[in-house]
């Protein structure tokens, strides 16, 4: 005789997929409410059972039937996106498109749908094809504005940032008419900034501050010397290596060749000053107010840490380089003298 050993893990999951099954049976005919309560019950199930794949594949059938029958209401939409969701997990590209492909071109759901799949990490392969298909489709016939900002920021990802800057462009400044999302809006601000404000060779923003070792610093006094501009704050430092070598470069070049000026990106004087103490940080380093610092961050779109090398001409020569590229790019400049 056979004997089949069902271990207790294995007996929780079929309980669970049995009474999962029961309560979704008549899932088509549900009431909003009613279907609310059964999603929330849903996502606790595939919470304890670590979003068993079968069972995600389970729900999200389920969910865009719902959907289906409901496509109107908040709760149909809300269904359709979760499906959606699990379908990613699963890496079910089919099931994706064939529920996009029936999603009306009007529907409020565009916009939140499109937020996850450009967040998703799913991209590739035919997948990458046939999203970059419904995009397309989709800035041909939706003009909502809303959505239509989250089809052309999702679209820009399919552009070279090397060889179709301009189309890039383009996309943006439409996003910044449409003026439908603010954080799609700031986006586009930054980049259209960083390409045609502080793109290589352009002359770089001019600025006044003083250093805390309180002397006075004019960008507009410093041609004839390399520049080394570095944003950073002791939240975003990776490690000791980038400090020692920002070190190494301030105390290898003589003023008269590079200067490497840090720009704190916080306001928090004292942690500054802490911070640099404590990991012997031995350039120049600016201290500025709040208003300095918002004004900085802005002129070099430096919300996040980033090197900038401005030539003895005042120009941008290069943009976010460390170590030894940095090294390599500072004696290449000067060996062109």
């Amino acid at each position: 005789m056979i004997h089949f050993y069902i271990t207790p893990s294995l007996l929780f999951i079929l309980t669970l997929l049995i009474a999962g099954d029961i309560a979704a049976q008549n899932i088509n005919t549900m009431s909003d409410s009613a279907f609310v309560v059964y999603r929330d019950k849903a996502n606790a199930h595939l919470e304890k059972t670590l979003y068993y794949d079968r069972l995600q594949y389970k729900y999200a059938k389920e969910f865009y039937q719902y959907y289906q029958a409901n496509p109107e209401t908040k709760a149909g939409q809300e269904a359709l996106k979760d499906a959606i969701v699990m379908w990613i997990n699963i890496k079910e590209a089919n099931k994706i498109f064939e529920a996009l492909n029936s999603i009306d071109y009007s529907s409020e759901a565009w916009y939140e749908i499109l937020e996850i799949l450009r967040m998703s990490s799913v991209h590739g392969g035919k997948w990458n094809d046939d999203y970059i298909e419904l995009l397309n489709r989709l800035e041909q016939d939706v003009t909502e504005p809303k959505t239509r900002s989250a089809i052309l920021q999702s679209l820009i990802l399919k552009y070279s940032f090397d060889t179709e800057k301009e189309k890039i462009k383009e996309l943006y400044r439409e996003i910044i008419t449409l003026n439908a999302n603010e954080h799609h809006v700031q986006q586009a601000r930054n980049f259209l900034h960083e390409f045609e404000r502080l793109a290589i060779g352009n002359p770089a923003p001019l600025f006044e501050a003083s250093t805390t070792t309180g002397k006075f610093f004019s960008l507009a006094d410093q041609k004839g010397t390399l520049i080394l501009l570095n944003f950073w704050s002791p939240f975003v430092y990776s490690g000791d290596n980038i400090i020692s070598s920002l070190n190494n470069m301030s105390n290898h070049y003589s003023e008269e060749d590079l200067v490497v000026i840090g720009v704190p990106t916080i306001d928090n004087a004292k942690k500054i000053r802490d911070f640099i103490i404590q990991h012997g940080i031995s350039w120049t380093q600016l201290e500025l107010t709040a208003n300095e610092i918002k004004k900085l961050k802005e002129l070099y779109n430096a919300h996040y840490m980033r090197n900038i090398v401005i030539d003895k001409k005042g120009a941008i020569a290069s943009k976010n380089l460390w170590g030894n590229d940095m090294v390599s790019h500072v004696d290449s400049l000067l060996s062109k003298e």
